[in-house]
């Protein structure tokens, strides 16, 4: 999506918004508006909030659609920001977490163990994908160059680590090279008979 003169960016609602247009648009005055790296734009003219906001930015749908178009193929089936997959012993997750002071995506991944029950927990088994600057949505990237950094991404780093995990002895083979369990659930340790 490509953001001109007629959008604007509400640090309220974190949210591009429809800026209302006069006759004379370098007469119109801001106010109430602030960029949101803290660049303050009140009392300026719109022609600087035009400048500071012609850019591409990425919606959190056409994020999630990209997601999308690389893991259905696969057989992963969406719901929300959930993509699972499921196996005879497992269940395999992916979830987008956005961050509660931006507009910043965190991809999650891991399994359920099906034997077990789900109670209190997302994911029996949790990891996330390293953090770059194509999920974050508000950072000013080239939309090809995000579109292309955030399938790179699914394809060489979150797939391969999917594929290799389709049942509790795979699980407990990945395991073995964390450095610590401290963020498997009680309940998954017992059944998987882990040692701290």
């Amino acid at each position: 999506m490509l953001l001109n003169e007629v959008y604007f960016w509400t640090d309220t609602n974190r949210d591009w918004k429809p800026l209302p247009v006069k006759d004379e648009p370098e007469q119109h005055i801001i106010d109430h508006l602030q960029w949101h790296d803290g660049w303050s734009v009140r009392g300026e003219t719109m022609e600087k909030v035009v400048v500071c906001h012609a850019r591409e930015i990425m919606l959190t749908k056409e994020f999630k659609d990209i997601i999308s178009e690389v893991l259905k193929p696969l057989g992963f089936k969406k719901k929300r920001n959930y993509w699972r997959l499921e196996t005879d012993e497992i269940e395999k997750i992916i979830n987008l977490q956005r961050s509660n002071f931006s507009n910043l995506y965190y991809v999650n991944f891991g399994y359920n163990i099906k034997k077990l029950n789900y109670d209190g927990v997302i994911m029996h088994i949790y990891n996330r994908l390293p953090q770059v600057d194509a999920f974050d949505l508000e950072n000013p990237l080239d939309l090809n160059d995000r579109i292309n950094k955030i399938r790179e991404l699914i394809n060489g780093n979150l797939i391969p680590s999917l594929d290799r995990i389709n049942t509790e002895s795979d699980i407990l083979e990945v395991l073995k090279y964390r450095s610590h369990l401290n963020d498997i659930p009680l309940k998954v340790k017992k059944y998987l008979k882990l040692k701290d």
